[in-house]
């Protein structure tokens, strides 16, 4: 009686423990479904952000400042003076051009992506049969593009991340870009945090939908 006594304690410990456990593991994916929700949340939040500030940027009137009141527009970013003129307008210049370019390349990736889901259909499973530049395997139902437009299956994408990742040493740069490395088709460097993933819509009984997100 004492042993089957003691049976009984272990079994119910073990119950509590397994309990225990359960309980835990479910907390645990609570908290992952929160911080996916808090992240999307952040990166919503970053952007509305950086947009405000790029309007307020561009609505903002640039004053020509005089050298006799250089001691009051020193430090205002806004105010202009005769011998800055010149350099402003280069820098200006340079900036339009580069961020027109850029401008660009964002428009030729919605274009891509629109034409992606125009192509998708609900009865199937969608795949891209363009062969990845890399691998020549089909990009098949989940790929990745890069910002300037070409796309490379995710296992491509992962050993060149892996490769570029042990010759990169400079962690800063890591942690605010992720690693940059050159597009195999135009050679244009980009950084593994700006590579958009595609995943086309699944079979409705799944409950999935297809999404394009960034690295």
């Amino acid at each position: 009686e004492m042993e089957e006594g003691k049976a009984e304690g272990r079994k119910g410990k073990n119950n509590i423990v397994a309990e225990m456990g359960s309980a835990f593991i479910a907390y645990l994916d609570s908290l992952k479904k929160e911080y996916r929700a808090m992240r999307a949340l952040h990166k919503a939040l970053d952007r509305r952000i950086c947009f405000c500030d790029e309007l307020r940027m561009a609505s903002t009137r640039y004053m020509l400042g005089s050298i006799e009141n250089l001691g009051e527009h020193f430090g205002n970013p806004y105010v202009v003076l005769p011998f800055q003129i010149e350099p402003r307008i280069v820098e200006f210049s340079s900036q339009k051009y580069e961020h027109k370019a850029l401008l660009g390349k964002c428009v030729g990736r919605l274009l891509y992506l629109q034409n992606l889901a125009k192509e998708q259909t609900d009865e199937c499973v969608a795949r891209n049969l363009d062969p990845c530049p890399v691998c020549a395997k089909q990009l098949g139902q989940q790929w990745g593009m890069l910002p300037c437009g070409h796309s490379l299956c995710v296992d491509c994408i992962v050993d060149m991340v892996r490769i570029q990742h042990k010759s990169f040493h400079h962690r800063h740069a890591l942690e605010v870009g992720g690693v940059p490395m050159p597009c195999p088709m135009c050679r244009l460097v980009v950084h593994s945090t700006d590579i958009s993933y595609v995943k086309p819509q699944q079979l409705e009984d799944t409950g999935e939908e297809g999404s394009g997100s960034g690295g």
